[in-house]
């Protein structure tokens, strides 16, 4: 294309054997009934009463319709405002179209009506009058080739099983969707023998059966909707026995004409939202994409990139290098029929067809710069066992991994262009059609295997030597190593000794993380070692996208990580091309280390957007650590499936649905009702009125009287008289205290990075302050049933860890203490506000020494294990935030908390809660701090003291921060510790896949099918479950 040409984006054209009883017919008397009123409105209600579900979903207008077309219409115009709730806009949402899934006469009025307003009671008997539906069964024909068959599984359930289910998916991780909460909601009133109907609705190029028998035989365990299937499977596996799949006839193409891509892709997603709030699917590809926060524009935004019209500034592949393609295509082919093991899958024998080759040709094939270089190429391990044989190029394929990026690339194109056009779902594909995203298989054929190693490497080399790109975008840990290794030939024992290596001598989930993914590199493509002089491009390493498989906060910090690399991957473009637009003739590694500088600086700690990437690589590794902590004790306390009662509290009205806990500053969004609060003074022996502590009392509505104490008060939070009335709310970071206005009470003093709490009163401080009495735990499982969020979840997902010494993450088989080694003593600390004066120490430390010698379950004796991991001979124990400074103890100690050797110890979360007071703002930080240093005089007796002053710049102004370091010995104080003698180990064993690419898989299949099976749950993330094996360990 020549230069000052633009993109062309063309819109386009726009387990069992099922009897003949319905399974739902127990529904079909309710739903007859349910039509005589199915024209409620929402003025019958009260704005603050109503169902989440039914804020969202849209219904019919109040009127008597005469012709059918109008209604038509309407319901049409229902199911538009839903798809443009989740970003789904297009010309093709016609009632000519869509004709199928819309009244056929008049008499439907009312059957229609109440599916919109409420598909929980539309059974299969009355939803095969509306839509032409024909079972799908073990007996059903093999669809013929080419066909597209939009089905819809439908689920009948009884309410107690249901509540059961959905409570032991919130148990087990599942809560921060949404959609249980809507469903918790919908039930909550209702017989617990009483049935409701959820679906799922997909499509296939397959046999429907075969897709819903493989979901539920497969191993996977961390999407939505197959966590559903197992936690189904274990509490009332009649219901997956009484399953019904039915194709949607009039929707599919089974003979004749293909649908077109477009038509295909909007059939399915107006087929989800027809039923609304009842459908299962809720992971990406389904009837919930990953969502943009603003949080990730203000990032995107602060690139100022301009990459569209860059690119529309390349010119098309040359004839000579789409030659070479062909002819490394070929080369492929005959490797795959030299060695048959790469078609032998494990259900059938692939072909490795003429469609297949010219698939790698195209979907290879790049838009090139002055000297004939591709300007990026996106390297992935995306051909598997399961893929089609007659395949789209990746990304027009579809699937998990294609429908994420696709997501991202979309929104950059819509924010680049500032939002003057409209949003484009099809930006992607256009891009990918036009050569503009090239990419290629790691190992391009279907069935991998150990031996096929060094020869990927030979046709990884092959192919960049062809198309030389400045940038090399890698998705996963085997592309990654091999670009680290410039494509040297290397073996799959050779990867997994490195790797090994790296776990022993890192910690290698916490490496990657913090020195690999979204790093950028300089790098080679021509397999020799070390940088090769004319063969240079730019390596930007990310996790392959199928890990956004997770639940809860780690899929959003995920998300917004795979975010933010693939943001660097779209500037990364424009600077290529910029680059080689300035100065043609500089030699080629010249324009790469002007490509990786231009990266480097907006990953800078100056920049907005590098201080973004930072703030979310550690609030992802620290998030994660949580998740670690909390499967182990699950594992420890209940088996999946059988979860304790009473853990969504169901009496709460909560004013918002939430997804995700909030970790934007400024985000501080009361959850439920605010309660009438008396504040009362806690008698407390502390350092005068800077010390002050406070009971909290107030009742809720169920006639619950809570009083929470000794609570540490900021200032400016007690009323003034009697008439300035004080109210409490629950929020996601703790309590806050409001006045009869609204207005949150107390002062907030951020730190140097601008950390500061939100909320009146942090979880933290909550944590430290009530560890020794006798009901908070009571107290903190009402916080969490409340808010539905983990309160480690929120003391790790609140931390900025920048340390790069840190201690290993907890993995799944550490050794650690048992339950019955901490069964003593479990005493805490006194801990001060604010300042501690001469004569308050005193009477702090005679507090403590009165609890000695430590025994096990004690805070001290934590700390003191702390300090002799990490400080074996002595050192400085630098009490600065970790935002602030790399030496920050604290962030040591969330490292610490994180493994799982300490995971029974009472006084974990107490001691992680150090590390997340430290963060909450200047005064908070001095809590954690003094009582470190009172912990470190009664350990060591002396000990050096010293005041430093920390230096940062910030918005190109310097600010400065005093804060104090330790300096300590090896020698603690007699009768400090209680001897005792430690008892074996006992040990965790979680079996887990990789979940990037296939990797970990014993047999080498390559995973998961990249066609239009819009179904597809089972991404590279979904590969297998996990279960646990407790065992003993040494000592």
């Amino acid at each position: 294309m020549e230069s000052g040409a633009s993109i062309d984006l063309d819109p386009g054209s726009g387990p069992t054997i099922q009897t003949g009883t319905s399974s739902s017919q127990p529904l079909v008397n309710e739903a007859q009934k349910l039509l005589s009123r199915c024209r409620r409105t929402i003025s019958e209600r009260t704005q603050n009463s109503l169902p989440t579900s039914s804020l969202v979903n849209g219904q019919l207008p109040e009127k008597d319709y005469i012709a059918l077309e109008d209604l038509r219409k309407d319901i049409l115009k229902v199911i538009t405002e839903r798809l443009k709730a989740r970003n789904i806009t297009s010309m093709l949402i016609k009632t000519n179209k869509f004709w199928w899934c819309l009244p056929k006469h008049l008499d439907q009025e009312s059957q229609f009506r109440l599916l919109l307003q409420d598909p929980f009671a539309i059974g299969t008997h009355m939803l095969k009058d509306m839509l032409k539906l024909e079972a799908s069964t073990p007996d059903s024909d093999i669809s013929p080739p080419n066909a597209t068959l939009f089905y819809i599984r439908t689920f009948t359930v009884r309410v107690e099983d249901l509540r059961n289910v959905l409570h032991a998916m919130l148990h087990d991780g599942f809560d921060m969707n949404e959609r249980i909460y809507v469903w918790l909601e919908r039930i909550e009133d209702m017989s617990d023998i009483a049935y409701i109907t959820l679906r799922y609705c997909g499509q296939t190029r397959n046999r429907p059966w075969d897709r819903h028998v493989s979901d539920i035989y497969s191993v996977s365990l961390r999407s939505f909707f197959s966590r559903f299937l197992k936690t189904c499977g274990m509490i009332c596996p009649s219901v997956l026995e009484s399953a019904q799949v039915d194709v949607v006839e009039h929707a599919s193409a089974i003979l004749g004409a293909p649908i077109g891509p477009n038509l295909q892709e909007l059939n399915e997603q107006v087929l989800i939202a027809l039923f609304g709030d009842s459908v299962l699917n809720t992971e990406a590809g389904g009837n919930e994409t990953i969502l943009m926060t603003q949080e990730d524009r203000d990032a995107f935004d602060s690139l100022r990139t301009k990459t569209l019209s860059a690119l529309g500034t390349t010119k098309p592949c040359p004839p000579a290098t789409e030659q070479a393609l062909r002819q490394y295509a070929k080369d492929i082919r005959n490797y795959v029929n030299q060695h048959p093991s790469t078609t032998k899958g494990q259900s059938k024998e692939h072909t490795f067809s003429d469609a297949t080759e010219n698939m790698l040709v195209r979907q290879g094939k790049p838009n090139v710069l002055s000297d004939g270089s591709a300007v990026m190429v996106t390297v992935g391990s995306d051909f598997g066992d399961t893929h089609e044989d007659d395949e789209e190029p990746f990304f027009e394929a579809g699937g998990r991994s294609v429908d994420l990026v696709t997501v991202l690339y979309n929104n950059f194109g819509h924010w680049e262009q500032s939002l003057k056009s409209s949003f484009n779902q099809d930006l992607t594909k256009h891009l990918a059609k036009q050569s503009y995203l090239p990419f290629f298989d790691f190992f391009p054929w279907f069935v991998k295997h150990k031996d096929d190693f060094k020869a990927a490497s030979l046709f990884a080399k092959q192919y960049l030597n062809i198309t030389k790109p400045y940038v090399l975008l890698t998705y996963g840990n085997i592309p990654t190593y091999a670009g680290m290794k410039s494509f040297q030939p290397f073996t799959q024992g050779a990867y997994e000794t490195e790797y090994s290596k790296l776990s022993k001598a890192n910690d290698s989930e916490a490496y990657w993380l913090k020195e690999v993914m979204g790093v950028p590199q300089m790098a080679s493509f021509d397999g020799a070692q070390g940088v090769t002089l004319g063969a240079e491009c730019v390596l930007i390493p990310c996790f392959h996208p199928g890990r956004v498989g997770h639940a809860g906060i780690l899929k959003t910090l995920i998300t917004r990580l795979l975010a933010m690399v693939s943001g660097m991957a779209w500037a990364a473009m424009e600077y290529a091309v910029t680059v080689d637009h300035k100065n043609p003739n500089l030699p080629r590694k010249q324009k790469c280390e002007q490509i990786l500088g231009q990266l480097n600086m907006q990953l800078s700690s100056n920049h907005p957007f590098g201080q973004a990437f930072e703030k979310s690589k550690s609030e992802y590794a620290v998030a994660q650590t949580a998740d670690w902590q909390a499967r182990f004790a699950r594992k420890k306390t209940v088996a999946i499936g059988k979860p304790p009662r009473g853990i969504l509290a169901t009496k709460v009205q909560r004013k918002a649905k939430r997804s995700h806990l909030d970790l934007h500053a400024g985000a501080m969004e009361a959850i439920g009702d605010s309660y009438e609060l008396n504040i009362q003074h806690y008698p407390w022996a502390g350092g005068g009125d800077k010390d002050k502590r406070h009971t909290l009392i107030w009742t809720e509505d169920d006639g619950q009287v809570w009083s929470i104490g000794p609570v540490l008060l900021p200032e400016n939070v007690l009323p003034s008289d009697g008439n300035d009335k004080r109210f409490v709310v629950f929020t996601e970071g703790g309590l806050d205290i409001r006045n009869g206005a609204g207005e949150s009470k107390g002062d907030r003093k951020p730190l140097l990075s601008g950390n500061s709490k939100t909320e009146t009163v942090p979880i933290a401080s909550l944590v430290l302050t009530l560890c020794e009495q006798a009901h908070w735990t009571l107290f903190i499982s009402h916080w969490e049933d409340v808010t539905g969020l983990s309160v480690d979840y929120v003391l790790g997902s609140k931390l900025a860890i920048r340390s790069k010494a840190s201690s290993s993450l907890s993995t799944a088989n550490e050794d650690y203490y048992p339950n019955s080694f901490f069964a003593g003593s479990k005493r805490g600390l006194p801990f001060t506000w604010v300042y501690q004066t001469v004569k308050t120490k005193e009477k702090y430390l005679s507090i403590i020494n009165a609890t000695l010698p430590a025994q096990p379950g004690d805070l001290v004796w934590l700390i003191d294990r702390y300090i002799a991991e990490t400080l074996p001979n002595g050192g400085d124990i630098d009490l600065v935030p970790a935002s602030v400074h790399a030496n920050s103890v604290f962030a040591q100690v969330a490292s610490f908390c994180m493994q799982a050797k300490y995971k029974n110890h009472p006084h974990l979360r107490t001691f992680l809660a150090f590390a997340s007071m430290s963060e909450m703002g200047v005064d908070e930080r001095l809590v954690p701090a003094t009582a470190f240093t009172n912990v470190v005089e009664v350990l060591f007796g002396k000990f050096g003291k010293k005041t430093k002053t920390v230096r940062t710049k910030i918005a190109n102004e310097t600010r400065t921060m005093s804060r104090v370091v330790l300096t300590i010995g090896t020698e603690r104080q007699s009768g400090v510790l209680q001897e005792i003698e430690e008892p074996a180990f006992e040990q965790d064993v979680i079996i887990e896949g990789d979940v990037t690419d296939d990797e970990g898989q014993e047999d080498m299949s390559r995973g998961q099918k990249r066609g239009f099976d819009g179904d597809d749950d089972g991404g590279e993330s979904s590969k297998s479950g996990a279960k646990a094996l407790k065992g003993k360990g040494k000592n």
